[in-house]
């Protein structure tokens, strides 16, 4: 009898620690980004869009600036647009704000968007500039251009 409570504590435990995990398991485990990140330098990050409806697959560059409490941003990419249905985060803000990076500690570039943003764009083609025009940037942000 003793053998079988003891048992059966371990399964109902089991149990409860699976739902546990589950319920408050993180979202980004099962999401996939439409970007990949890693580290340059200690405060530089290249951003990769992969999959995009272009082919185009465009480096954005993240440079964290703690001291003027911005995130530097050159460049924005395609917008978000992916030939794969199962790509979930498709914005780049969303990607700096709240997908972990393990080159970054396991922490997002721009945690919960706690920084400022500046962005610039080197030059306006739509495989730079797509994410920029769209309203994920609106009103947060300090844009830079070329002239030509």
């Amino acid at each position: 009898m003793f053998n079988g409570f003891v048992t059966l504590n371990w399964i109902v435990g089991g149990c409860f620690a699976v739902i546990i995990y589950l319920v408050y398991y993180n979202t980004q485990a099962t999401s996939i980004a439409a970007f990949q990140a890693s580290r340059l330098t200690p405060s530089t990050f290249l951003i990769k869009e992969y999959d995009d409806i272009y082919s185009e697959h465009p480096h954005i560059y993240a440079k964290i600036i703690p001291s003027a409490n911005t995130i530097l941003v050159i460049d924005t990419g395609c917008g978000g647009a992916k030939h794969n249905a199962k790509v979930k985060v498709k914005s780049l803000r969303q990607f700096i704000e709240s997908f972990k990076i393990e080159d970054n500690d396991g922490l997002p570039l721009n945690d919960r968007g706690a920084m400022d943003y500046v962005v610039v764009l080197t030059h306006c083609h739509y495989d730079h500039i797509c994410t920029c025009i769209s309203r994920y940037y609106v009103g947060i942000l300090t844009i830079f251009t070329s002239g030509g």
